[in-house]
């Protein structure tokens, strides 16, 4: 999870093996966010994390929020993709943006 600000994250869920279970999306928390993984429970790792944990109660639902999030936790995606010749033309690739840019006002005129 990553803070969106507000009561709002970007957050995705994933298996063990790093499926996806839930896609990546923003996602305004409130006390009924992932109640279909009660059951199983959840793990919430990531700067967004302690944010939620006064929203999402459970006993299934654990909060890490010691994890340091790091872009070198991509390396053994990246390696795997790699070794499967997974590539992406960068000439067509078209960033995932979660959310649409909303300009405000300048704070500041100069």
């Amino acid at each position: 999870m990553f803070d969106a600000r507000r009561m709002e994250v970007y957050t995705c869920v994933l298996d063990a093996e790093m499926n996806f279970i839930e896609p990546t999306q923003a996602l305004v928390i409130d006390e009924l966010s992932f109640q279909n993984h009660l059951e199983k429970g959840l793990i919430f790792i990531g700067p967004g994390a302690e944010k939620c944990r006064q929203t999402l109660v459970s006993p299934n639902f654990i909060f890490k929020t010691d994890v340091q999030v790091s872009a070198k936790g991509m390396a053994v995606l990246s390696t795997a993709k790699f070794k499967k010749g997974d590539f992406v033309d960068v000439a067509y690739f078209e960033p995932s943006y979660l959310k649409d840019f909303i300009a405000g006002k300048p704070k500041k005129l100069i």
